[in-house]
């Protein structure tokens, strides 16, 4: 839901715009010569075209980059589009956040996960990776080559997982490997993800060609494979150090009490990409050289590649430091520059002129929002300011996969690292009331106990009428005595949109042009959403697993070997009878047997 009175703040100048569904995908850039009037253009009631109405329904959040002329909006808009893909524009760009691969070297045993947001300085980062594709494929190399454990839960086992019995797996529930040897074999993994993999590569040619000279083709095939593959991501890590358009451009503007600096980064001399980083301005304690420095560390200390040239718009007092570090990750000289007129100045000026319109942006956003909670707080006679919301709906289908949603709203922003799902577990068929109780009562546990992050909020919302409300109340009140002055409690009834507040006798009706109302259906429809594409994707691995059962030759071990192979049941269906053929236990006739049995049953996801 995308607020109107925010939009009007835009900028009028030319730039990209990039709109974010409710997930946080890309799903549509645009250029344009005014921002403001262009965006604006987007709500306005005049007749739209089918594809354009179809878009804003979609839409959640709308931002923005301004350029100094349309022909670099043009530009910039190209690079975009062809970094995310976004569904509207062409495809649908998966994520927004660059996945990380993440080794936790804490753990006797570490597997490799990927992970989108860095957590822990005992977790080693690598990455990011702007294909989501690129880190799986070298997780999965990694993985066949020293053979780590899938499992995410390591326990004894009196036999050996299923990948362990194809060769895919050391068998560390089993003890067939020392806990020496697979951290030597985790240390090589590490050596590898740092670009030093020189003796890893010669060791696997020299394997490749003693099974090609004793006729094991099969075997050599695999190991040029994983050659290939390492050779690909070692192309990745050492793009050529000569070519000077690689550079990256890190400028910051302030604004008042707030400050964000911004990486712009250019590959090949097209802009691929930005990064911005917020921080509290105090004219007294700021440090230029710590926020540049801490910024360097923080992204190069992880990242694949680290370009020839950066840009800075000051010295930092440990330029040379600085230098001399980048130099070192990197493998060979990395400068820093402080331009002062030229085309590198010009592109300091740019990154500045963005962190400044951002900041503002911003500044209007908080503004706005915090209207509409002061309006939420006047309007339904709040007791504290709602600074923290959390909205609660139940998703079921026949009482088939119920599942609870929990979403979570900061200063009336969504939080989305604090959506929480459930699956509802000691109630049969279909009783939202208490499946509802059920869902409270294992959040709010949590969040009393201080497990899984979970905070108390100021304002829960329940998705129903009265005898919904009831139920909360039943729960945070009487079972969890958690009393009103700690959080208040409302509920929101769809059809008429009427307001439900704990005593309260009389539902309260806003007005339909509230800022409150809109806030409360934006927080229950995310709720909604949430909790239903939980429930989608349960319901739909139960169809996977259901269609292959019906699959005559098909056991729990071929099964399993399908799935993590081609990974959906869609790949499945349009694999070659010679794909199938790679998986063990499979001939050409039960891989006829699978894709007949597949496109016999219609409506599959």
């Amino acid at each position: 839901m995308i607020d109107n009175s925010i939009i009007t703040k835009f900028p009028e100048q030319p730039g990209i715009y990039i709109m974010f569904d409710s997930a946080g995908n890309v799903i549509y850039i645009g250029k344009a010569l005014n921002l403001k009037k262009r965006v604006n253009s987007y709500f306005n009631k005049s007749v739209k075209d089918i594809k354009t109405q179809i878009l804003l329904k979609y839409v959640t959040d709308i931002q923005f980059i301004v350029t100094d002329s349309e022909t670099e909006a043009y530009i910039l808009e190209d690079s975009y589009i062809k970094r995310y893909s976004p569904r509207f524009n062409i495809r649908l760009k998966d994520d927004k956040r660059y996945p990380y691969i993440a080794i936790n070297t804490v753990d006797d045993f570490p597997r490799l996960t990927i992970q989108r947001r860095i957590l822990s300085d005992k977790i080693k980062y690598f990455g990011p990776f702007i294909a989501n594709r690129a880190a799986h494929k070298i997780i999965e190399v990694l993985n066949d080559i020293f053979k780590f454990r899938r499992c995410k839960n390591l326990t004894r086992q009196e036999r050996g997982c299923l990948y362990y019995d194809i060769k895919k797996c050391a068998g560390v529930c089993i003890n067939k490997i020392t806990k020496e040897k697979y951290l030597q074999n985790i240390n090589q993994a590490l050596k590898i993800l740092s670009g030093k993999s020189e003796d890893l590569i010669k060791f696997i040619e020299e394997e490749m060609r003693a099974a090609a000279e004793k006729q094991r083709f099969e075997e050599a095939a695999e190991y040029r494979d994983k050659l290939f593959a390492l050779k690909e991501l070692f192309n990745y890590q050492k793009i050529d150090s000569a070519d000077t358009e690689n550079f990256d451009v890190i400028a910051y503007s302030i604004l008042d009490d707030s400050g964000c600096c911004q990486k712009f980064i250019y590959r090949l001399g097209k802009m691929v990409g930005n990064e911005q980083y917020f921080f509290n301005y105090n004219q007294e304690t700021f440090d230029y050289t710590e926020l540049i420095s801490r910024i360097i560390f923080q992204t190069y200390n992880t990242s694949m590649f680290i370009p020839q040239e950066i840009i800075l718009q000051e010295p930092p007092e440990n330029i040379e430091s600085l230098e001399n570090w980048l130099t070192a990750k990197r493998g060979s000289k990395t400068i820093i520059t402080i331009p002062q007129k030229g085309k590198k100045y010009e592109f300091i000026e740019f990154v500045k002129k963005n962190t400044y319109e951002i900041l503002t942006y911003n500044k209007i956003k908080i503004k706005i929002t915090a209207n509409k909670l002061t309006d939420l707080q006047t309007s339904l006679y709040l007791q504290k300011y709602p600074k923290i919301i959390q909205g609660f709906d139940i998703s079921n289908y026949s009482g088939d996969h119920s599942v609870g949603a929990a979403v979570c709203f900061f200063n009336g922003l969504p939080s989305k690292s604090e959506y929480r799902k459930y699956k509802i577990k000691n109630v049969e068929g279909i009783d939202d009331y208490q499946m509802m109780r059920e869902l409270l009562l294992r959040h709010f546990t949590n969040a009393l106990e201080n497990k899984n992050s979970v905070r108390v909020p100021d304002l829960v919302l329940i998705d129903g009428g009265r005898q919904h409300l009831n139920a909360a109340i039943d729960i945070i009140r009487n079972h969890l005595k958690i009393s009103d002055d700690i959080l208040e409690i409302i509920s929101i009834a769809k059809k008429e949109e009427l307001i439900f507040k704990e005593n309260c006798s009389e539902p309260i009706e806003l007005p339909k042009n509230s800022q409150a109302l809109r806030l409360l259906q934006y927080i229950r429809d995310e709720a909604h959403r949430f909790g239903l594409a939980y429930h989608q994707t349960l319901h739909s691995q139960t169809m996977t697993l259901s269609i292959l059962d019906s699959i005559k030759g098909i056991g729990e071990k071929r099964k399993i070997l399908l799935l993590n192979y081609f990974k959906s049941l869609k790949n499945i269906q349009f694999a070659t009878i010679e794909q199938l053929c790679k998986i063990p236990g499979i001939n050409k006739k039960l891989a006829g047997q699978i894709l007949d049995g597949i496109k016999s049953i219609d409506n599959f996801n």
